[in-house]
């Protein structure tokens, strides 16, 4: 029976991190034999988040041609540590993807650690030792078409035919949001004046939107979405009216949806797949680049959104639509590519 390795990190916190592990839990369901990696060590615990799942871990890979190998675009060099394993690549951050290619490795690590100009050298030095600058990555070269391509997001596809990826060599898989949130029923009635944030996305232009609400005297409570469980994070979708979100969107991203589907209305940059109308499916006028220039107008828009909150719920309802739907699809086509 074929083997099914599903490569990520142990203890990460991310949505991309979450779909892995989704679809590790999908393929076991489906009596395959599917296992969870974890790159960074591969003896871990399954996280306690994802006890739920019906995971299994191992920290031994069969390098099997009739064995299948999914990594995400952060991680491709540990593609390259195997010969005969089918390849699969799931395309979950793209902008992620792009911080990790060499000729970028000098230029993120400098800035990520503040290192003045007068140690550059030194730098450089470290980078090249630890091996960070001549490691070895998928970067659209002659095996572009012989590695399996998932992509969770138009902005990601495009970027893969553009790149010369054949579209027969690629499947739409976007992990859904959990399951949690189609099972609450919420009373609009009770919608409060409250505004929520991912203080980890754009907190540098989203603290100067804050203030200059302040300034206006915006009545309205503002909630950063942090050290949260589900509860609690239930508790603050169901109140609150408006969620924004202007960091950058380098995939479908998990808050937004899980905003609009409890009936937050949504405003948000235009970078990434927030850009597109597929992606993140709301009237434009609710899309604003993050610029100061911008400031007064996103203020606007906000205070607006507040006072027509009922009037403006069913501009956003192609959105929860598209949410809800990829439950189905995930699930369809997961049995499509890996059981035909």
């Amino acid at each position: 029976m074929k083997k099914i390795y599903v490569v990520t990190y142990a203890n990460a916190s991310s949505g991309g991190n979450e779909s892995l592990h989704q679809l590790c839990s999908k393929l076991n369901n489906l009596n395959l034999d599917a296992y969870i990696y974890y790159l960074n060590n591969p003896k871990a615990a399954i996280p306690y988040k994802f006890k739920s799942y019906n995971i299994k871990s191992t920290h031994n890979i069969d390098d099997s041609e009739e064995n299948i190998l999914i990594v995400p675009e952060i991680s491709t060099s540990f593609l390259y540590k195997f010969n005969k394993i089918k390849k699969c690549i799931w395309w979950l951050s793209l902008d992620f993807y792009l911080r990790t290619l060499p000729k970028f490795t000098f230029k993120n690590f400098v800035n990520d650690h503040n290192i003045p100009r007068l140690l550059y050298p030194l730098a450089y030095l470290y980078l090249k030792c630890t091996g960070e600058l001549n490691k070895q990555c998928f970067e659209f070269r002659e095996d572009k078409n012989h590695i399996f391509h998932f992509y969770n997001c138009e902005y990601a596809k495009q970027y893969l035919i553009n790149h010369g990826v054949k579209e027969e060599n690629t499947l739409y898989l976007c992990g859904p949001i959990n399951s949690e949130f189609f099972n609450q029923t919420i009373d609009l009635s009770k919608k409060e004046n409250i505004i929520l944030y991912n203080p980890k996305k754009g907190i540098e232009f989203t603290k100067k939107i804050i203030q200059k609400l302040k300034d206006n005297e915006i009545n309205a409570q503002i909630i950063a979405l942090e050290n949260m469980n589900y509860h609690q994070l239930m508790m603050f979708y169901s109140k609150a009216k408006i969620y924004i979100d202007f960091g950058f969107f380098p995939g479908p991203e998990r808050i937004p949806r899980e905003a609009v589907t409890m009936y937050c209305n949504i405003i948000t940059s235009t970078t990434g797949s927030a850009k597109n109308n597929s992606d993140v499916p709301i009237p434009y006028e609710f899309k604003i680049d993050a610029k100061d220039d911008n400031l007064d107008r996103i203020v606007l828009k906000i205070k607006n959104m507040l006072v027509n909150y009922n009037d403006d719920i069913p501009r956003f309802e192609q959105y929860r639509k598209k949410v809800i739907d990829q439950r189905r699809l995930f699930d369809e086509h997961i049995e499509k590519y890996f059981i035909g």
